[in-house]
């Protein structure tokens, strides 16, 4: 069974972790420092896994397209978020919402449920890490 889950991990750390990804998984690296906004965060992940429609203006499209993810090739999915400190830190209510939503929808999803809710879904590694 796979165990998709967020952790708090060190730079070396990090950096010791990745060169373990295999090469078919998503890795996202994303820099906290310049993510104070909803819109800078969407942003960077709908470029990043190629949404089909803009999540700006919608939290709600946001958990659609990052638990469906069907157009991608990807065996897994990685997100890092270097300068967690600092990740939203002017927005401490959506930086909540965001961690939750992993916490609470996404990885649970792709651990599971995503079997049960679709036709063809897959169990997929979805892991993110949150690094200082």
């Amino acid at each position: 069974m796979i165990k998709n889950e967020m952790n708090r991990i060190g730079r070396e750390q990090m950096q010791q972790l990745l060169k373990s990804i295999p090469s078919n998984y998503l890795t996202m690296e994303l820099n906290g420092e310049e993510l104070q906004t909803w819109e800078q965060y969407s942003l960077a992940i709908e470029k990043n896994m190629c949404f089909p429609t803009t999540c700006v203006n919608s939290i709600d499209r946001y958990n659609d397209w990052i638990r469906d993810l069907e157009w991608l090739d990807a065996k897994g999915y990685v997100i890092v978020i270097y300068n967690f400190a600092k990740f939203m830190e002017r927005n401490l209510i959506i930086k909540d919402i965001i961690i939750n939503g992993f916490k609470d929808f996404i990885l649970p999803w792709w651990e599971g449920e995503v079997e049960k809710c679709t036709p063809c879904g897959k169990i997929t590694p979805f892991n993110v890490y949150l690094v200082d």
